[in-house]
């Protein structure tokens, strides 16, 4: 009779705190999220608020190229308006997927392909007089890029990155000039603002390529070049939900430097700077 008596008290005292239970829950409302779990301090310090494991971007470019290459034989001066391009970004956080806690959890891995193309005029000179010729022109760019955020607890944001960087744009056949090609390493920072817990980020960043190997840039007018770079970018990011996000930027990027024409010292030395400025506006999934 005591065993039965206990037992049934027991099942009494296990649904009164089921149904209490279920009455907390009502009161909470299904429309409130439940609190998110505290993520490690080491997280917090070291940007506590990119959690994605994976970001896809798809972003619209518009470009704008100024080339003059001044002191050989035949000078070269090219100014392209503004054309559009396309870019598919990759951005990768590998440690944010097994191990989000740790220390390597913000170190991210990026990638980009982009593809521009645009008719470019051109005046030929003949025995009759000058002509003007379209010629079909392309943009490509390619980058791998390195790089890990540093959270302050007033949302202040320090990014250092590296990375290698090649470009080319190729000119359709005509007999004046016919292509540039860039590579090279490039080292940086990011300064920005991410306040925790809301859905915008903000982001200036300065880059240095201290050695640029010109390739088919230099070949047509002479060899032995020494070129450096330096770019400067500001980046505003919006988050829409959880999955989606709108980023925008404009961007300055300036190669300088000289390299020798002909074989000789006495042929002299032929001065490039070439810039490029870029606006985009791009469309991003992250998981």
């Amino acid at each position: 009779m005591t065993l039965i008596s206990r037992t049934a008290f027991g099942v009494s005292l296990a649904c009164l705190g089921l149904a209490t239970g279920a009455t907390e829950v009502s009161a909470q409302g299904w429309w409130q999220e439940p609190a998110a779990p505290t993520a490690p301090n080491s997280w917090q310090e070291l940007g506590g608020s990119e959690v994605d494991g994976i970001r896809i971007l798809v972003e619209t470019e518009a470009v704008r190229r100024e080339l003059e290459v001044a002191g050989s034989s035949e000078p070269v001066l090219y100014d392209a308006p503004f054309y559009p391009g396309l870019n598919i970004r990759l951005e990768l956080m590998p440690f944010a997927w097994f191990r989000p806690g740790s220390a390597l959890a913000p170190l991210q891995l990026g990638f980009v392909t982009g593809k521009h193309r645009v008719r470019t005029s051109a005046l030929l000179a003949s025995s009759d007089g000058s002509i003007e010729v379209k010629i079909p022109t392309r943009h490509d760019v390619t980058a791998l890029t390195l790089s890990y955020p540093l959270r302050a607890d007033s949302g202040l944001t320090v990014t250092p990155f590296a990375g290698w960087r090649a470009v080319e744009f190729a000119l359709g056949g005509n007999p004046i000039y016919t292509s540039s090609y860039y590579e090279s390493p490039e080292f940086g920072t990011g300064l920005g603002f991410a306040p925790q817990g809301e859905p915008w980020r903000v982001q200036a960043a300065f880059l240095l390529r201290p050695s640029v190997e010109m390739g088919s840039t230099a070949a047509a007018f002479g060899s032995d070049e020494s070129v450096w770079s330096w770019a400067a970018k500001a980046e505003a990011e919006y988050r829409l939900s959880p999955q989606w996000l709108v980023r925008g930027s404009a961007g300055y990027d300036r190669y300088a430097g000289t390299f020798q024409i002909g074989e000789t010292a006495a042929s002299g030395k032929a001065e490039l700077t070439d810039s490029f400025a870029t606006f985009l506006v791009a469309l991003g999934w992250a998981y």
